[in-house]
C-alpha cells in the first residue's frame, strides 16, 4: 500500500533554492488524508482535500503564525460524492471546484458557487459545455485577469492521461470559449494536473507523471516568456525530492522541426489553426529560407483499438500520414513555396500498443499514447 497524503511548506531563498519540506501546521495534517488544493490569492487560507464524507473539501485560514483546524465548506461545495478540486477567485466570491455529483456531463465536473451577501455560498452551477465533457475534469484555476480558466482534462484533445487546458470567458456574454490543449512541453501523454501561476507571472506550477521524475508524481516548473500567456515554448523544470531545481531542462527541444500531435479514437484530422501546428509551419519556412528545400519524415501510429470507422486499424494508420501530409503541403503552398521544394522521404505507418482489453472508455490514456503523427524536418 502506500501511505497517506500530508501537506508541506517550503521557502524559496535568496540562491533560487528552496528550504527542505517540513508539515504545514499539526493542525492540519492528521494520521489520514490531507491534500493541498491551493492558497487563496492573499496566502491567508488554504483549500484542502479530506477522505472524509466520500472526499470533501474543507480550509484553514492563517491564525498568527499557524494554521487553524480546517472546516469542511458549506452543503452546497460538498456532497455525498466526490468533491476533489478547488479554487477561489481573487475577490474571494467564486469557488470552483470539482465533483462527480449528479447534474453534470458525466465524470468529474467542474462546478462554481458564488458567495451570498450572508456570506453562505450559493446553490453550484455546473460550468456545462465547453468546459466539461463525459470524460473528467480536474484541478481548476482562475487567473488573476478573472476571465481566463486553467484545468485538466481527459477528456476534449488530450495528448494522453489528463492534460492542462484553457479557455477565455467573454467579458460581455460570460460565455467560455472552446478549450485549448496548452501543448508540449507543458503536456505529455501521461497526467498533467493542478496548474497555477506564480504572483509574478513569470512562472507555472504543476503536477505531472514523467518517466525521469523521482516516483508517482512530480512537481514542475515551467519559465513563462509571458505572463498573460504560456506558449508550448515554456522552459520545464523539475522540482527535486529536496525542493531545488534540477539543472536540467526538459522544455524547448534545441531542434524545433519536429512536430508530434495525438488523436482520439478514429480521429485523423489534425488541428492545422492550432498554435503547434502554425508554429510548425513558421519554422519549416525559415528552414526552406536557409536551405531551398525541405525534406520531410512522417511516422503515423494507430492503437490496437478496433477501429470501427475504417477497415484495419492500419487503415487508420495510413489515412492519418495521408492527411498530415495533405495538411502540411496545403499550409506549405500557401506560404509560396514550391510543392516541388517538399520532399518527403521515409514515410511509415505503424499499429502499436497493449492488446485491447475492452476498456477504452477507463483507459483510454493507455491506448491513446498509440494514437499519433510525428514529423521530423531536415
Amino acid at each position: 500500500g502506500q501511505f497517506f497524503e500530508d501537506i508541506y511548506i517550503s521557502y524559496k531563498k535568496t540562491d533560487s533554492t528552496w528550504t527542505s519540506p517540513v508539515s504545514v501546521s499539526q493542525n492540519i495534517n492528521t494520521s489520514t488524508n490531507e491534500a493541498n488544493l491551493g492558497l487563496t490569492a492573499d496566502a491567508k487560507t488554504l483549500l484542502i482535500y479530506k477522505d472524509l464524507n466520500g472526499g470533501d473539501i474543507y480550509y484553514s485560514t492563517q491564525d498568527g503564525n499557524n494554521w487553524s483546524t480546517p472546516k469542511a465548506m458549506g452543503s452546497e461545495i460538498n456532497s455525498p460524492k466526490w468533491e476533489t478540486s478547488a479554487y477561489l477567485s481573487n475577490d474571494g466570491n467564486t469557488l470552483y471546484f470539482v465533483s462527480n455529483r449528479p447534474g453534470g456531463l458525466g465524470g468529474r465536473d467542474i462546478w462554481k458557487s458564488t458567495k451570498l451577501p450572508n456570506g453562505q455560498w450559493g446553490v453550484a452551477q455546473n460550468l456545462g459545455a465547453p468546459i466539461n465533457t463525459p470524460y473528467d475534469e480536474e484541478s481548476p484555476y482562475i487567473h488573476p485577469n478573472g476571465n481566463t480558466l486553467y484545468f485538466s482534462s481527459n477528456g476534449h484533445q488530450s495528448m494522453g492521461g489528463f492534460d492542462i487546458f484553457y479557455s477565455s470567458r467573454d467579458e460581455k456574454t460570460a460565455a467560455w470559449g472552446e478549450p485549448l490543449n496548452i501543448g508540449y512541453p507543458i503536456n505529455t501523454t501521461d497526467d498533467d494536473v493542478f496548474y497555477v501561476i506564480s504572483a509574478d507571472g513569470k512562472r507555472g506550477y504543476y503536477s505531472s507523471s514523467r518517466p525521469e521524475g523521482n516516483g508517482g508524481k512530480d512537481i514542475y516548473m515551467a519559465c513563462l516568456p509571458d505572463k498573460n500567456n504560456v506558449p508550448p515554448s515554456a522552459d520545464v523544470h523539475e522540482i527535486n525530492k529536496d525542493a531545488g531545481l534540477k539543472d536540467s531542462t526538459l522544455g524547448v527541444p534545441t531542434n524545433k522541426l519536429n512536430f508530434e500531435t495525438y488523436f482520439r479514437y478514429n480521429v485523423t484530422q489534425t488541428d492545422v489553426n492550432g498554435k503547434p501546428f502554425k508554429d510548425y509551419i513558421n519554422h519549416l519556412e525559415e528552414l526552406y529560407k536557409s536551405k531551398g528545400a525541405i525534406i520531410l519524415s512522417i511516422i503515423s501510429s494507430a492503437s490496437k483499438v478496433p477501429t470501427k470507422a475504417y477497415l484495419t486499424n492500419n487503415e487508420l494508420s495510413i489515412i492519418r500520414k495521408d492527411k498530415i501530409k495533405d495538411q502540411l503541403l496545403t499550409a506549405l503552398k500557401a506560404r509560396g513555396i514550391d510543392k516541388n521544394k517538399i520532399i518527403f522521404t521515409d514515410c511509415k505507418t505503424i499499429v502499436d500498443g497493449p492488446e485491447y482489453q475492452q476498456d477504452y472508455l477507463t483507459n483510454r490514456a493507455t491506448y491513446e499514447k498509440y494514437q499519433f503523427v510525428r514529423v521530423s524536418a531536415n
